[in-house]
């Protein structure tokens, strides 16, 4: 495995708070590559691995796309797209990329007629991220280590793709995003994380660099995308 490690905020991007995606996507330098890491959209009632994203929610996946087209990842056939063995969070990494690369360039709908979980562009499980090992109320330093495995693990794992997006869980990317703005973000229960909450890893191989940023796609405290 290569030896990646982390570069301080070359991008000047915010580190304690949250940034705006298209901000971060339209302004990643170009010889760079990155990775999203997002939670999936909300589901039904049921909370088992079965349970579907609802339909609010479904249209909130595709139309991220707006803020994932063009820039320097233009080339969305070589993505890749990952997810944890939840439908729900299958399911958001498809509609992503249907928005991303298929709708934009194909009035055809019958791509929907097809049983989602069976479409190979979007691949599940990934073993690094698929157990909850980051657990709320650990110390900072147990949470860097672990936080830096992961990222440099996932680094490894997709060094071969521009634009990688994993769709995982709240009881990941709580803690992340907590180690990753050094407890300036605090999640409670008034203050949950919201539904599709990302962040960014932006990765230069030249040097084996990363660095990584907070993201929020939605209106504060709301359910629906930013305008």
């Amino acid at each position: 495995m290569w030896n990646y490690s982390r570069w301080e905020n070359s991008y000047k991007f915010r580190q304690y708070e949250y940034n705006l995606i298209y901000n971060i996507y339209n302004n990643i330098r170009d010889g760079s590559r990155v990775i999203f890491m997002v939670r999936h959209g909300d589901r039904w009632s049921d909370v088992s691995k079965e349970g579907w994203l609802n339909q609010n929610w479904i249209r909130q996946s595709k139309l991220l796309w707006k803020r994932l087209v063009g820039w320097i990842f233009s080339d969305t056939d070589s993505d890749f797209y990952w997810s944890t063995d939840y439908k729900r969070a299958h399911q958001t990494s498809y509609y992503v990329w249907y928005g991303r690369w298929y709708s934009p360039f194909h009035k055809d709908k019958k791509i929907f007629k097809k049983e989602w979980i069976q479409y190979s562009k979007v691949l599940n499980p990934i073993d690094v991220v698929e157990p909850h090992y980051l657990k709320q109320n650990i110390g900072f330093k147990e949470l860097n280590t672990k936080s830096v495995f992961v990222i440099n693990n996932l680094c490894e794992l997709t060094k071969w793709h521009l634009f990688s997006l994993i769709v995982n869980h709240d009881s990941f990317l709580i803690p992340m995003i907590t180690w990753v703005t050094e407890w300036n973000i605090k999640f409670t229960k008034k203050t949950w994380i919201n539904y599709l909450s990302w962040v960014a890893i932006i990765i230069d191989d030249k040097t084996r660099k990363w660095e990584i940023y907070p993201i929020n796609t939605l209106k504060k405290k709301s359910m629906e995308l930013m305008d």
